[in-house]
């Protein structure tokens, strides 16, 4: 082959892979380790507003609004010959208008030298996203400060309120303040159950932790037998002394579950056991009470969000937080019948290696 078919098909090839980069969306650069741009494709002139003459004039620091030319100039120097660097900064268009982008740059050989070739994704959906979903955290940090300190307070003060009355009043309007203690105390484990499942929503993975399974399931047996004097709430045989893979909200888990137990109850003494017991390397919490038990259709869904009881008054988001922290730990909960009556709700979690 001659000299000048050699040329040609260099400049043909030249020509094929300026169309292949040329048809790409996102906006393609090649440059010299100065940050001298040496081609571009149709992307970058249409979405920057410069002529492509224009563009092969300057330098990336003149476009880069994200980062100085220092930086610039250090990630060019220290890019890794094996592997694509992948940042993000931003891009002023010649209107002065600036884009987020995501580079991804890797070295390459163009035209027998050694250049760097940079991919641009302009990510400003991404980022109104992420900025969108920053508010929400933000407020949802809020509700929980709100829930946590100002509406329980208040709720405490209403309960403690009811009952100095209770013993200044004649009995008729015993019945009238018993009834708003009890809604103000089933409004301090509504806000009890919300505050976890904020919580879970601020922290979306589980802290890698050791949790033992008796300390955690004998203190939820006692603050329920604080909290519901009339419930005969027991534990049955020994429970296993083994640590579990999960956090601090695992005692949401049992609280709720044992809440749900006695709640939802409607006998004259709610009556609750928890036993558990190990099955290789996961263990089995079995809680069971004496209740009106669960139909059968509504047992794959009683853990949906916003599911509720039969004639319960309940929000519904206790078994749905229940559920959210079980699939974290890798963890399953379901329920089954009791005999003669009432319900067992089953937890299985891993057990720490």
């Amino acid at each position: 082959m001659s000299a000048d078919d050699q040329d040609s098909d260099r400049h043909r090839a030249h020509g094929e892979y300026q169309d292949l980069i040329d048809a790409m969306n996102d906006t393609a650069w090649v440059l010299d380790l100065d940050g001298r741009i040496e081609a571009v494709n149709e992307s970058a002139v249409r979405t920057l507003g410069y002529s492509r003459e224009t563009l092969l004039s300057m330098r990336i620091h003149e476009i880069d609004d994200g980062l100085d030319p220092g930086e610039i100039t250090a990630l060019i120097e220290n890019m890794p010959a094996d592997e694509i660097q992948v940042f993000e900064t931003a891009h002023e268009t010649n209107a002065g208008t600036t884009i987020p982008v995501e580079i991804s740059s890797s070295i390459v050989s163009y035209r027998g030298e050694t250049r760097v070739l940079s991919i641009a994704r302009d990510i400003t959906e991404r980022k109104r996203y992420e900025g969108e979903l920053e508010r929400q955290r933000d407020n949802l940090e809020l509700l929980n400060e709100v829930l946590r300190h100002d509406i329980r307070n208040d709720l405490a003060v209403i309960d403690g309120s009811a009952e100095t009355l209770r013993e200044q009043i004649d009995e008729e309007a015993n019945p009238e303040l018993a009834t708003i203690q009890e809604k103000a105390e089933h409004a301090i484990d509504l806000t009890t159950t919300a505050r976890d499942l904020a919580n879970v929503m601020l922290q979306p993975e589980a802290e890698d932790r050791r949790v033992p399974l008796a300390r955690t399931v004998v203190q939820q047996v006692r603050e329920t037998r604080s909290g519901h004097p009339d419930a005969d709430v027991t534990i049955e045989g020994e429970l296993p002394a083994v640590q579990l893979s999960a956090d601090e909200m695992l005692e949401a888990v049992f609280r709720n579950l044992l809440q749900n137990a006695v709640q939802h109850n409607d006998k004259a003494t709610p009556e609750v056991s928890v036993s558990a017991e190990r099955l290789d390397d996961r263990v089995a919490v079995r809680i069971a009470d004496n209740g009106p038990g669960i139909p059968d259709s509504r047992k794959s869904t009683i853990f949906g969000r916003g599911e509720k009881g039969l004639a319960s008054a309940g929000s519904g988001i206790g078994l749905y937080l229940v559920q959210t922290l079980v699939d974290r730990y890798d963890g399953t909960v379901w329920v089954e019948d009791r005999e003669p009556d009432g319900s067992v709700f089953v937890v299985e979690l891993p057990i720490a290696e």
